[in-house]
C-alpha cells in the first residue's frame, strides 16, 4: 500500500504568508492520511546540519511513497552559506533524484526566489546561492511541482522546460471564518466606509501613498493592520486613518469581517507582483469582504468574471473610492458570500489533492 508523506518545516525567518501556507498544507494533509514530518530549521549552524542529515536520511529511506516537500525547506539548506557550493548542491540534488526514482515527489513552490530577489530588490540572497537552489529545484529529474499561482507555474514551466503534466497549482487560500452572531453584531460600523489593509506595514509598500489618498477623502476610513508599522506613530496620519497594529490571524480575520473592503496596493509595474497571487486576496474574501486592487495580472485572471473585487491603477484610487457607497459595496459583499468558499484552504487543497491523485 502506498504511503503518503508531507515533509514540512517551521523556522523563525519564514515570511508570514509562507508560514500560513505551510501550516495550511500540514493541517489539511494531516487530516487526510499523510504522515507529517516537521523539520525545524534553526539559526544555529550545527543544529541546521543535523536537520539536513535527518532530511537526507528520509530521502534515501522512503520508498513507494507519495511525498510532498516544501521548496523553502531546500532553500534553507542551500542558504548554509559556508557550504553553498556546486558540490554541495549536487549532493542534495543526487539524494532528491534517488528519492524521486523510488517515490512520487512533489516540490511545493511558494515563491520564485531568483525573480523575486531581482524585481523586489531583496538583497539577502546572493546570485550564487540562488543559482544553486534553482539547479536543485528545477533540474532534478523526476520531480513534480506545486506552484502558488498559475502565472508562476507557466513562467517556470517555460523557463526550466518542466513537464507540464507534472505541474500543479494551489493558490494561497484563507481559513474559514467561524464567527458567533454576537461577535458579528459588535461591528466597527459608523457613518464612514471602512477600508482596510492587512499586511506588512514597512515603508516602501505603498503605505504612504494610501495614507495620502485617504487624507483627501471625506466619509471613509483607512484601517492599517500588520507588523512593522511603528513608524506610523510619528507620521502625520490624518484622523480618518487608524493604525491598528499587529493582531493574530484569527483576530485579524474577525476584524476584517467588520470592515467594508480590503486593499491591495501593489505596484502593477513590477513583474513579480503580476506573477504572484497575493495571500491577502483570499484573506479578505474568506473574511466576507471584497477588495480593491491595483491591476495585477495573476490576481485579475483568478478573479476573472466574478464580481467580488475592483481593479484600478493606484493613481485612480481616490476617484474610485469616492464613487463607492454602502449600496455598491453591499452588492459586492453578496457576491463574495456566494464565492468565498472557493478561496478557503479546504477547497483549494481538496482540488489539489484530487488533481494529484488523478495525474500522478
Amino acid at each position: 500500500m502506498e504511503k503518503k508523506v508531507l515533509i514540512t518545516f517551521f523556522k523563525e525567518l519564514v515570511n508570514e504568508g509562507g508560514h500560513s501556507r505551510n501550516k495550511a498544507f500540514s493541517e489539511y494533509f494531516g487530516r487526510n492520511g499523510y504522515k507529517i514530518i516537521n523539520l525545524k530549521i534553526s539559526n544555529n549552524l550545527f543544529t541546521r546540519l543535523l536537520t539536513l542529515i535527518k532530511f537526507v536520511f528520509l530521502l534515501v529511506s522512503l520508498k513507494n511513497s507519495h511525498i510532498m516537500i516544501h521548496g523553502n525547506l531546500i532553500s534553507s539548506f542551500v542558504m548554509l552559506n559556508k557550504f553553498s557550493s556546486r558540490k554541495y548542491g549536487f549532493m542534495i540534488k543526487k539524494f532528491l533524484t534517488v528519492c524521486a526514482n523510488k517515490n512520487k515527489v512533489f516540490i511545493e513552490i511558494n515563491d520564485l526566489k531568483y525573480e523575486q530577489a531581482i524585481d523586489l530588490e531583496i538583497l539577502t540572497y546572493s546570485k550564487k546561492t540562488l543559482d544553486i537552489e534553482n539547479d536543485i529545484l528545477y533540474k532534478t529529474k523526476g520531480l513534480h511541482y506545486i506552484f502558488a499561482s498559475n502565472s508562476m507555474s507557466l513562467y517556470a514551466t517555460e523557463k526550466y522546460a518542466l513537464d507540464i503534466n507534472k505541474v500543479y497549482v494551489a493558490i494561497n487560500g484563507g481559513n474559514k471564518l467561524n464567527i458567533l452572531s454576537e461577535i458579528k453584531k459588535n461591528t466597527l460600523r459608523s457613518q464612514q466606509l471602512k477600508f482596510v489593509y492587512a499586511g506588512t506595514l514597512n515603508r516602501g509598500r505603498q503605505i504612504e501613498e494610501m495614507i495620502e489618498i485617504f487624507r483627501e477623502i471625506k466619509g471613509s476610513e483607512l484601517h492599517l493592520l500588520g507588523t512593522s508599522g511603528e513608524w506610523l506613530m510619528s507620521y502625520n496620519v490624518p484622523e480618518n486613518v487608524k493604525y491598528v497594529g499587529q493582531l493574530n490571524e484569527k483576530e485579524a480575520h474577525i476584524y476584517l469581517s467588520k470592515c467594508d473592503i480590503g486593499l491591495i496596493p501593489y505596484e502593477s509595474e513590477r513583474f513579480y507582483y503580476n506573477l504572484c497571487y497575493p495571500t491577502k486576496a483570499s484573506f479578505y474574501l474568506t473574511s466576507g469582504i471584497p477588495f480593491l486592487s491595483t491591476n495585477l495580472i495573476e490576481l485579475k485572471n483568478v478573479i476573472n468574471y466574478r464580481q467580488i473585487a475592483i481593479f484600478a491603477d493606484l493613481s485612480d484610487w481616490k476617484r474610485t473610492i469616492e464613487k463607492l457607497d454602502y449600496y455598491s459595496i453591499s452588492e459586492l459583499k453578496r457576491n463574495v458570500e456566494s464565492e468565498k468558499k472557493e478561496f478557503e484552504w479546504q477547497s483549494v487543497l481538496e482540488k489539489l489533492e484530487s488533481e494529484i491523485i488523478k495525474g500522478a
